[in-house]
């Protein structure tokens, strides 16, 4: 059964101990509805334009921990931009 990333990162954070943010669940909250990859500016205009209060920098931040835990992946384009989604295994994450 799929849960929402927010459960997801709740209950990840309460098994290991580690603090919850706010921030970092509106980053992967915005990466779960678009259902597509997108770039952290994308990601910080989006969360500005629904109105949170977040620096490109916090969006920064809280994409590399989603990252480094699994939750997102991280690609390179020919661009060289990097770019951001959802990981489908959720399997992985247990």
């Amino acid at each position: 059964m799929m849960h929402s990333i927010n459960n997801r990162i709740d209950t990840y954070c309460i098994e290991r101990g580690i603090r919850k943010s706010i921030k970092r669940n509106q980053v992967a909250t915005v990466l779960e509805r678009i259902h597509e990859s997108m770039d952290a500016e994308q990601v910080w205009l989006l969360l500005k334009k629904n109105h949170f209060q977040i620096s490109i920098g916090a969006v920064y931040q809280a994409l590399n921990w989603l990252v480094e835990h699994g939750f997102v992946e991280k690609h390179i384009q020919a661009d060289r931009k990097f770019i951001y989604y959802l990981t489908t295994k959720e399997s992985e994450l247990s």
